[in-house]
């Protein structure tokens, strides 16, 4: 119990620094400027907008079904013919309702962490000038760079505003996670699409990229379509060194 207790303290900490550097370090889903806006520089668009809903039963992070936190009919990828994607993850009312109590069930104990640390070795690569300090401001700089927004964040919610003054003076989360409704990540970019074949089985495979590359570096993560057993189009979000799948499914 308690070493599943502290999984659910690392997803806490390490879901959005994840999905932060799967968006930096894939390949580069723009173009450079030069080019007709509506082709991309390599690879291919969908035809027509797609959408695929959070798969909630087969979504897992560190082994952890983390997939019936989130609101499946809130919660998914979209592509657009215009090359622009957006992918949102909304966490259920019941979920803000009762972290904190899930939390303690498993032997979870957030205030017990320092989040300096944390920060000092996975984010300010990736943002120099993020803060504990003041996270509204490091939020928008989230935004800004990754095109990832924290929405529901309203700074004058009273569990918002302790959770922001015990980052700034300790470091730590508070005792009590008091969260409003409408909390999720979405994320706003470009993408583009790739048929590739597998060196080991030769089966060729969609890969959707997007974000911005990482200079001489691999991405962390990758998205594939394909269809499911019950012949319904799907969308994988894979992060390797989470062991973390995130999957939507089309209706």
């Amino acid at each position: 119990m308690k070493k599943f207790g502290k999984k659910v303290t690392v997803i806490f900490l390490l879901l959005v620094l994840a999905f932060s550097s799967v968006l930096l370090t894939a390949c580069d889903g723009g173009n450079d400027g030069d080019e007709d806006d509506t082709a991309p520089a390599k690879g291919y668009y969908v035809e027509k907008t797609e959408r695929y809903y959070l798969d909630e039963l087969n979504c897992v992070v560190l082994d952890l079904p983390i997939g019936i936190l989130f609101n499946g009919n809130k919660s998914y990828f979209e592509l657009r013919p215009d090359g622009s994607i957006e992918i949102r993850a909304m966490l259920k009312d019941a979920t803000i309702n009762s972290i904190s109590s899930i939390l303690k069930d498993y032997g979870a104990n957030l205030s017990s962490i320092d989040l300096q640390s944390t920060v000092d070795t996975y984010v300010t690569e990736l943002m120099p000038a993020f803060t504990l300090k003041d996270i509204p401001f490091s939020l928008g700089l989230l935004e800004a760079t990754l095109g990832i927004e924290v929405v529901g964040f309203d700074t004058e919610h009273e569990g918002i505003q302790a959770l922001c003054e015990s980052l700034a003076e300790t470091a730590r989360l508070p005792d009590e996670l008091n969260l409003p409704y409408g909390l999720g990540l979405v994320y706003r970019g470009n993408y583009y699409i790739e048929d590739l074949t597998s060196v080991t089985t030769g089966e060729v495979f969609k890969a959707v990229y997007t974000g911005n590359s990482a200079e001489n570096g691999e991405p962390y993560g990758i998205m594939t379509l394909s269809v499911n057993d019950d012949g319904k189009r799907t969308i994988n979000l894979h992060i390797e060194f989470l062991n973390t799948d995130i999957v939507g499914v089309a209706p």
